[in-house]
C-alpha cells in the first residue's frame, strides 16, 4: 500500500497559498508608494506656493 505525499505541509508546497502572499505583499508595498508620492506632491505643492512668495517679496526690496 502506496501512501501520497501530502504537499501543504512540505516547504515546497503547491496549493496556491504562495502566490496570494505574494499579491498581498505587491498591493501593500505599492500603496505604501502612493502614500509617499502624494505626500511628496503634498510638500512640493506648498513648499513651492511658499517659495514663489518669498521671491516676490524679495523682489519687491529691490
Amino acid at each position: 500500500m502506496t501512501t501520497q505525499p501530502q504537499t501543504n505541509h512540505v516547504a515546497g508546497r503547491c496549493d496556491g497559498r504562495e502566490s496570494g502572499q505574494a499579491l498581498v505583499e505587491y498591493v501593500i508595498m505599492l500603496s505604501m508608494f502612493a502614500v509617499v508620492a502624494l505626500v511628496l506632491f503634498v510638500l512640493m505643492a506648498v513648499f513651492s506656493e511658499y517659495g514663489w512668495r518669498m521671491v516676490s517679496l524679495v523682489s519687491m526690496d529691490l
